[in-house]
């Protein structure tokens, strides 16, 4: 097991920790930040030591990590989503808003955090799967 596999167990954990204290936002919100920011910084070095974009776009390319690195940007995306929707809920809960909204503020935060451990899983997965 390399490295970058050692990382993302650790992130896996983190993400598993960030679920279990979903209703402490006092340690809901860091441990989900650490796992972003983490797997932020695990790209951009496996980007910077083997030029993964080149690699994907180049036309010797195999299917799998084609895949691979579609679902590492949607993973990507989905951080982001589940951030400005978590702000979102976070804001009309402290705001009072009525509950409709924070109904509807906390099912967009729920449906992006269930895609996301789908596709987190997927990429977890898919990266023992490349070489």
């Amino acid at each position: 097991m390399g490295i970058f596999h050692i990382v993302s167990t650790c992130v896996l954990l983190i993400i598993i920790a960030g679920i279990m204290t979903r209703k402490n936002q006092k340690l809901h919100i860091p441990l989900m930040t650490a796992a972003f920011v983490i797997d932020l910084t695990s790209v951009l070095v496996i980007e910077i030591q083997r030029q993964a974009v080149e690699k994907v776009v180049g036309s010797t390319t195999h299917p799998l990590l084609i895949f691979h690195a579609v679902i590492s940007l949607m993973v990507l995306v989905l951080y982001v989503l589940m951030m400005t929707s978590g702000k979102k809920l976070q804001k009309f809960i402290a705001e009072i808003k009525p509950m409709e909204l924070v109904t509807l503020a906390r099912r967009s935060h729920v449906t992006y955090s269930v895609v996301f451990i789908i596709l987190r899983l997927t990429n977890y997965v898919t990266s023992f799967m490349i070489k």
